[in-house]
């Protein structure tokens, strides 16, 4: 895998935007994660988040794994920045569970041997804005192998 840092298409014609979500996720810093579950149980796992390629990997606890992989929601209760939330919806057909994190060499995530990296094909962030309703960026990695 590749750890030089790129994006896929952005479909959003707002490039302020697009800049504010690649400055969120690029550093791949140390984030909370909150997953709910189809019926809406919660769970909270430690993530390290970052691009590689046109996909976004995360490591995560495998009770989350398996949340996301149902076609969970994610909301990020916490960012280094201290920013209030985002939202990251993935649909669990985008999401392949590769293998744990030390394979994956993502770091930084909490214990050893607890952790998961998950490859996301498709994100959507929702970026709040102080000028009107939140707007909604979609990456799509879907033809990327």
């Amino acid at each position: 895998m590749s750890t030089a840092a790129s994006w896929g298409t952005v479909r959003e014609d707002d490039a302020h935007l697009a800049d504010h979500a690649r400055a969120r996720f690029a550093a791949g810093g140390e984030h909370v994660l909150a997953t709910r579950t189809l019926i809406g149980t919660p769970r909270l796992s430690a993530a390290r988040v970052g691009w590689w390629g046109d996909e976004m990997w995360f490591g995560c606890s495998e009770g989350a794994a398996r949340d996301l992989r149902a076609d969970a929601r994610v909301g990020l209760l916490a960012a280094p920045d201290g920013d209030r939330a985002d939202e990251v919806k993935v649909s669990g057909r985008a999401v392949e569970l590769v293998g744990d994190a030390r394979a994956a060499v993502v770091d930084g995530c909490g214990a050893e041997g607890e952790l998961f990296v998950l490859r996301v094909r498709s994100v959507a962030l929702t970026v709040p804005s102080l000028l009107g309703p939140a707007r909604v960026l979609r990456w799509d990695a879907s033809s990327v192998t």
